[in-house]
Parts: C-alpha cells; structure tokens; sequence
C-alpha cells in the first residue's frame, strides 16, 4: 500500500518477543516516516513507549533521514533506550547492525 506502518511493527515486535527475562532488541530500517494511521507520528511514539515499557529496546537505522525522520527517529531510540543510525549508502547496514548488537548489555 506503499505506507511505512512503524506502529504496525513495533506491535508485532512487542507479540514476538518472550516475556522472560531476555534481551529484546528492535531495530528498525526505515525513513522514519510513519504515513499510517490517523496520527502517524503520535501512535509510533506512544507504541514505542509501549514496547519501552514492556523491556523491548529499539535502535533506529535512518536512511537518507530528512530533518523531521531524524527529529522522529530520535524520539522512537530515546522512548526504546536505543540508538539512531544515519546511512547514505546501503553497504553501511551490515555493519551498523552488528555495532549496535555488540553495544547492548
């Protein structure tokens, strides 16, 4: 439908994880802009605070973020504990990932 749900994923993030005491790590590959929903950018900052509060961390990984993606994806890492990314080249992602999973306690 060519939308960016972040909230649709966060939710199923928060469905797939164990409940036990687990490290639960989400990170996300995205523009950081939510066009789904009624309030795209509310619902993805209340679901991430969700995910936040039921242990689930999240990391974003921005591409090409503009300035209102970098100011969202920085809100979702701060309500996830996480940490934001920003690629231009798409060769980068492999290693981004395996710095921010070598970073979690």
């Amino acid at each position: 439908s060519k939308e960016t749900d972040i909230v649709s994923t966060i939710k199923k993030s928060v469905e797939l994880f164990p409940s036990g005491n687990v490290t639960k790590h989400l990170i996300l590959l995205t523009d950081a802009l939510p066009t789904a929903g009624k309030d795209p950018e509310k619902e993805t900052l209340e679901e991430a605070s969700i995910a936040g509060s039921k242990g689930i961390t999240i990391s974003v990984i921005g591409i090409d973020l503009d300035s209102k993606g970098k100011e969202l994806a920085e809100k979702i890492a701060e309500l996830g504990n996480g940490r934001v990314y920003i690629v231009k080249n798409s060769e980068d992602i492999d290693q981004i990932i395996l710095e921010d999973y070598y970073s979690l306690d």
